[in-house]
């Protein structure tokens, strides 16, 4: 889990553990990217952001259709992209995201096993 603070001066790479003060401050916006779903990432978004259950359950799991639903204080949207694989068959890359006014929150949807997770590039919040 990667946790970013995007400020005027740039991009600083922050730890998970600075999450609650950061997002209590005013400075920035707060970009979490959970590249590969775990104890840790179920932590962090029913703990620290408190986001619906129903909401981590559709991140932690694929989803076949994209959606949107929208919260009081947050959006959380799942994309879907089409990806090229071998032999022209084509993976549809899954990725959620929590949207809210300081902070987002992107989620790498499940992949097939034996394919490396995709990371966002350190500033890149568009996706891999």
């Amino acid at each position: 889990m990667d946790v970013r603070l995007i400020t005027k001066s740039g991009v600083e790479e922050r730890g998970v553990e600075e999450l609650p003060l950061l997002l209590q401050g005013e400075d920035g916006l707060v970009w979490v990217d959970i590249p590969t779903w775990d104890e840790a990432a179920v932590r962090v978004l029913s703990e620290v952001f408190r986001f619906h259950p129903m909401a981590v359950k559709d991140a932690m799991e694929r989803n076949r259709v994209p959606k949107m639903h929208a919260y009081h204080d947050h959006v959380f949207v799942i994309l879907h992209a089409p990806e090229r694989g071998e032999h022209g068959h084509v993976h549809y890359i899954e990725l959620d995201q929590f949207i809210g006014v300081r902070y987002l929150v992107t989620v790498h949807g499940p992949i097939k096993s034996g394919r490396p997770p995709r990371r966002c590039p350190a500033g890149d919040p568009r996706g891999a």
